[in-house]
């Protein structure tokens, strides 16, 4: 019993081991958004490792994968097809790298760009942030440099123009994420046809030698089915991917637009705020037409006086008279 006892103790720590190990792996997939891409070759090095592994059969070795197959092997017994399907496995090896790198919140959205453009605008006013922006390429220095500049029409101008610089920021982060989605829906459509014509070959060479050969068949269903496995391979971590950066761009603008609507809130406090010499320059204008109307006042007051006094004596000469 107690021999028992350990032996449970020992594969239950053991398995709990394994759930922590997995547990880590999978929390530094979600944490870190390059290792993503580190777990699609993952996937995709496993899977051509399941491809080419040798097949121990004790009843023998298949007629297609034989007791070597390698990848090589089964590409050549693919046909013409699996050339389609290669490329476009390049082709989204390749977008998915470029975008990994391009669509990284330290590219589009730079540490303390809009904490320094804010800054520059509280000192110097809107036309020192728009030259600080210039040549600026990163989504949210485009985005900042696209309001400021309607800095003269408001907030409802400012924000109108980050939203319309946003969709066209979004619509490029996504530009190159588009054929990541175009190879998931194309290469299943490319080893379903291979299959197919695999299918065509089998049934034909069946027919030609006779349906009693049932091997023959089988082989030629085989050799027919590697295509659509390649497909298979080469769409799912393309979708992957193609959905993980699709999202990742999204989130990269909603941070710009957050960040941009509060250097537009500091720009319109730094407008609406007068400079010293302004105020100075601007109150003897205010104060010119109150001083002419108060001169104004005085000289008609004058004139009445003098009217009166004058009506006066006139009274009295004729009293006298």
């Amino acid at each position: 019993m107690s021999e028992a006892g350990s032996a449970r103790a020992s594969a239950a720590a053991s398995s709990g081991r394994e759930r922590s190990a997995a547990g880590w792996l999978f929390r530094s997939i979600g944490r870190w958004p390059c290792c993503r891409l580190q777990a699609l070759v993952l996937v995709l090095l496993l899977a051509g490792a399941a491809l080419a592994q040798d097949e121990a059969e004790p009843s023998g070795r298949g007629l297609i994968l034989g007791e070597r197959a390698g990848l090589w092997q089964l590409y050549r017994k693919g046909g013409v097809v699996m050339h389609a399907i290669l490329a476009a496995s390049i082709a989204a090896l390749a977008f998915g790298i470029e975008r990994s790198i391009a669509l990284r919140a330290s590219v589009q959205i730079p540490l303390g760009l809009a904490g320094d453009i804010a800054a520059r605008v509280s000192r110097g006013g809107v036309a020192a942030g728009v030259a600080a922006l210039k040549g600026e390429t990163s989504a949210l220095g485009r985005m900042l440099a696209a309001a400021l500049e309607r800095a003269g029409d408001g907030r409802a101008g400012m924000e109108e123009a980050a939203a319309a610089s946003s969709d066209l920021v979004l619509h490029e982060l996504r530009r190159n994420v588009r054929p990541l989605g175009i190879v998931a829906s194309l290469a299943p459509l490319l080893g379903l046809l291979g299959t197919v014509f695999g299918m065509i070959k089998a049934f034909d060479r069946a027919s030609a030698g006779g349906l009693g050969r049932g091997e023959e068949l089988a082989a030629g269903i085989a050799e027919a089915l590697i295509t659509t496995g390649a497909g298979l391979i080469v769409a799912i971590p393309a979708l992957l991917a193609y959905h993980v950066l699709r999202g990742r761009a999204e989130d990269l603008v909603r941070r710009a637009e957050a960040e941009t609507a509060t250097v537009i809130d500091r720009a319109l406090a730094s407008v609406a705020r007068p400079e010293p010499h302004d105020a100075a320059r601007q109150s003897p204008r205010r104060d010119a037409p109150q001083a002419a109307r108060t001169g104004q006042e005085g000289e008609a007051a004058a004139d009445a006086r003098a009217s009166a006094s004058g009506g006066q004596e006139r009274g009295g000469t004729g009293a006298r008279a």
